[in-house]
């Protein structure tokens, strides 16, 4: 009887170690995959960063063309005008 329940006690032991690796195993997992998710979300922030600067340089350069595509209407108006009024 005592030889069973000695048993049953490192029997216990051994399922607790066990399940103590379990866990540490787990936990090492779960900091994998934390840092592998965090380096993911740090590239996707980066990729889309780009994306902005580059929407925004192109906005940028777009209204340099509209307003450069503006003056260049001022002026030739301005030439119709001025020989328009020579003219008459």
């Amino acid at each position: 009887m005592e030889m069973a329940r000695q048993s049953a006690m490192e029997a216990q032991k051994h399922k607790e170690r066990e399940n103590q690796l379990v866990v540490l195993k787990m936990k090492a997992e779960m900091d994998i995959k934390f840092h592998e998710k965090d380096e993911l979300q740090r590239e996707d922030f980066i990729r889309k960063k780009e994306v902005v600067e580059t929407v925004l340089s192109q906005k940028d350069n777009a209204t340099r063309e509209m307003d450069k595509m503006k003056e260049d209407k001022r002026r030739i108006r301005d030439e119709v005008n001025k020989e328009l009024s020579e003219a008459l």
